[in-house]
């Protein structure tokens, strides 16, 4: 149930959530699917994770047909789990800021990145709801009629069984991605294992032995995955001092340990976005209520991060706040081992 409903039910309410506007104010009953026309099911998009959760849902169509073809209901349904957390765990969540840019729109297309990122995950969920039907029945086409709005079929369950699309399953893509998940999951492993919190930024993260060239792109999810500021392929990571290395399969990773008063500054402001966050969430406040946030704390390496212009703004900006002042009262909270009261005000 864990693997299954709640994972899944927690990407149809972040679509729910991101995925829909009201167009004439946020108090209008009626909804609008946002989504783009030019995209009509996100083939086009160049973005690597599109690509490959669209490659990853060619695979599923693909494995659950064999599977009820050859009356191996074992494997026709092992695969669908799998791609529910592929989708939450791993697309969803590396996407998760993406739906939150509406207003920037490209200059080639004129739609946002939002809007991109919107239409390939109402094509998974709804491809995913078809090929969900003959086992799941009643949340299939819960899911289904929540996406199409009575636009489409009357029922999941008069719809044509889809049709793996050969062109859109991009063995490369997927084989990379399989790749620098593997490098994340070492990275993490590291910090792990040196007790340092993934909150914590760190300088550098050494990468060598990879099987292909890597882009940009994957390289910013690499390092945004295990928080440090670059990510560099080299020749031999043992050859750099004052890291920690990890080997497997023929891959070796190295992390800089490191940790300098800009970097640990850096890292306590994600650990108070995570308190304000969480008493947000605590009150029961949405993505789109605004909030004036007060602080008090003895401490004056936490006083020095509120108070700094930049760190104050970037706080501010991640908590929906609109002010970020000295206070009193509040919840009381731990932050790095220090006391800290922090104070929302609706």
């Amino acid at each position: 149930y864990n693997n299954f409903n709640n994972i899944l039910w927690n990407v149809v309410s972040f679509y729910e959530m991101y995925g829909v506007c009201h167009p004439r104010g946020n108090g209008d009953p009626e909804k609008q699917r946002l989504g783009s026309p030019v995209l009509s099911r996100g083939n086009d998009s160049k973005n690597v994770l599109d690509k490959w959760i669209l490659a990853k849902l060619q695979i599923l169509i693909k494995e659950v047909t064999e599977g009820m073809e050859g009356y191996n209901m074992t494997a026709a349904s092992r695969p669908i789990v799998e791609f529910i957390a592929e989708l939450s765990q791993w697309y969803v969540r590396r996407s998760r800021d993406r739906f939150k840019t509406q207003g920037i729109r490209s200059k080639e297309k004129g739609i946002s990145d939002a809007e991109v990122a919107t239409t390939v995950l109402r094509e998974a969920l709804l491809i995913l709801s078809k090929v969900m039907a003959p086992f799941t029945p009643f949340i299939a086409e819960k899911i289904y009629l929540g996406i199409t709005q009575g636009k489409e079929k009357e029922s999941v369950h008069l719809e044509d069984w889809p049709k793996a699309d050969e062109k859109l399953m991009d063995e490369d893509v997927i084989r990379q991605m399989g790749l620098v998940r593997k490098v994340v999951e070492m990275g993490l492993s590291i910090r792990a294992e040196k007790g340092i919190k993934v909150r914590q930024p760190l300088s550098k993260f050494l990468i060598s032995n990879f099987q292909f060239p890597i882009s940009d792109e994957l390289l910013k999810i690499i390092a945004d995955e295990l928080n440090v500021k670059k990510v560099e392929i080299v020749k031999d990571v043992k050859s750099v001092g004052n890291v920690a290395v990890k080997e497997d399969s023929g891959i070796a990773v190295a992390l800089n340990l490191e940790i300098t008063p800009e970097l640990k500054k850096e890292g306590l402001v994600r650990e108070v976005v995570r308190a304000i966050n969480q008493i947000r969430k605590e009150q029961k406040l949405t993505v789109s209520d605004m909030v004036a946030v007060e602080y008090h704390t003895d401490d004056e390496l936490l006083n020095s991060v509120f108070g700094d212009k930049k760190f104050n703004e970037e706080i501010r900006r991640s908590v929906l706040a609109s002010t970020l002042s000295k206070g009193n009262g509040g919840n009381e909270v731990e932050i790095d081992g220090k006391k800290v009261k922090i104070n929302i005000l609706k």
